[in-house]
């Protein structure tokens, strides 16, 4: 079934510029299936209902679009305890301002509230800054981790073909093994 649709429309007409996505031009009269993937991806991240594999005159290949779909997901989802903390701190930062336009700030309190919201803003935006350097850390932390067992292996295979070539098995380095 055919709907009247932006998207779809878009879809259905020809490709008539160049692009850097797919090595060849795809002037030929339909779109290639880059450009269908590449503009359903974009429509189904805008939240479109109709940027879903179910039209039957979208050929795109529904494999390939879920691995696409699925690795471009796992590139834009963060970690949920990063989400949970951030919209914590979005959180507080609405209802201080909210507290502060309704003007039920307590009179005892000695801080500007305006001072507050901005502190909070620098507070997110460090807390952004140390999420990133942990996710740094944490992938050099895993390549390390990687060499060094790399390392370890190859050492205990030098130190086993020794053995195997004078006869000796040393008793400390066989139990690491």
């Amino acid at each position: 079934m055919l709907l009247p649709d932006p998207v779809l429309d878009n879809i259905r007409q020809p490709c008539s510029t160049k692009h850097g996505l797919h090595p060849t031009h795809c002037g030929n009269g339909e779109r290639c299936q880059g450009c269908l993937i590449l503009l359903l991806l974009s429509a189904e991240s805008r939240g479109h209902p109709s940027a879903r594999f179910q039209h039957q005159d979208v050929s795109a290949d529904r494999s390939l679009w879920l691995v696409i779909h699925c690795e471009v997901e796992k590139l834009t989802s963060p970690s949920p305890s990063f989400q949970k903390a951030e919209s914590d701190l979005d959180y507080i930062q609405a209802m201080l301002e909210f507290e502060m336009v309704k003007g039920h700030a307590d009179g005892l309190s000695k801080e500007n509230p305006l001072v507050v919201i901005q502190q909070l803003s620098q507070v997110k935006s460090r807390y952004k800054m140390l999420c990133e350097q942990l996710e740094r850390i944490s992938t050099e932390r895993r390549e390390s981790m990687r060499l060094i067992r790399a390392t370890l292996a190859k050492t205990m295979k030098l130190v086993q073909e020794i053995q195997q070539h004078t006869g000796m098995e040393v008793a400390l380095l066989s139990c690491l093994a």
